[in-house]
């Protein structure tokens, strides 16, 4: 890795201080008391997606930072910001959809999803870039989900993952 690419990897990542923009920014949407424009949230994703393909493309053909290694970038801000607003302003949104009943699992995926993220890193190896990023997500998510569903099966343990 070349100088530039260490100061990616261990400052802009690893930077507890980028934490900053998101604490303010939500702090100004809690006190924010408009109603949020659906239209103006999608956009804003769509910027925060435009911004941060932007700064991959730059990062990789100026300092040959590797797309898989450039991390969170200032395009994370625009772009979680939009996600945020978007749930605040459809708070309907797949309300009666299959997946909402899954939700009720949140906490135990949440609680059981790290057995799986150290036990999955080989996968990447067998697949090719980007779909690991794809899949291995997916794949935990689901062996987490499996798990606590077979766990609430059980009626000591369903209090516990439920």
């Amino acid at each position: 890795m070349t100088n530039f690419n260490n100061f990616i990897y261990d400052n802009a990542i690893n930077d507890y201080l980028f934490a900053i923009f998101f604490v303010y920014i939500g702090w100004f949407l809690a006190s924010n008391n408009d109603e949020f424009n659906p239209v103006s949230s999608i956009l804003l994703v769509s910027v925060g997606v435009v911004v941060s393909l932007l700064e991959i493309l730059l990062l990789w053909k100026r300092f040959d930072v590797l797309p898989t290694v450039s991390g969170h970038l200032i395009g994370t801000i625009p772009f979680t910001v939009g996600a945020a607003m978007c749930a605040l302003s459809m708070p309907d949104i797949g309300r009666n959809s299959r997946i909402t009943k899954f939700g009720r699992y949140t906490l135990g995926v949440y609680a059981s999803h790290y057995l799986f993220v150290s036990h999955l890193p080989q996968l990447g190896s067998y697949i090719d870039y980007p779909f690991p990023e794809i899949i291995y997500p997916a794949a935990v998510y689901s062996l987490s989900l499996l798990l606590v569903m077979l766990l609430a099966k059980n009626k000591w343990l369903k209090r516990v993952v439920i």
